[in-house]
């Protein structure tokens, strides 16, 4: 349930940062931190 909620969230996030401008990275920041400690989703987004 916890993979399913993470690629809902993904795909609501990207169309969210796509319509609106930012980066993907700028808007799953938050929304992997539901789920993730912080500095684990930092270490997944970083570029």
């Amino acid at each position: 349930m916890g993979i399913i909620s993470i690629l809902l969230l993904t795909v609501a996030a990207s169309s969210i940062g796509t319509v609106t401008g930012f980066g993907t990275s700028t808007v799953m920041i938050p929304v992997l931190a539901l789920f993730l400690p912080v500095i684990g989703a930092r270490l997944i987004l970083r570029p």
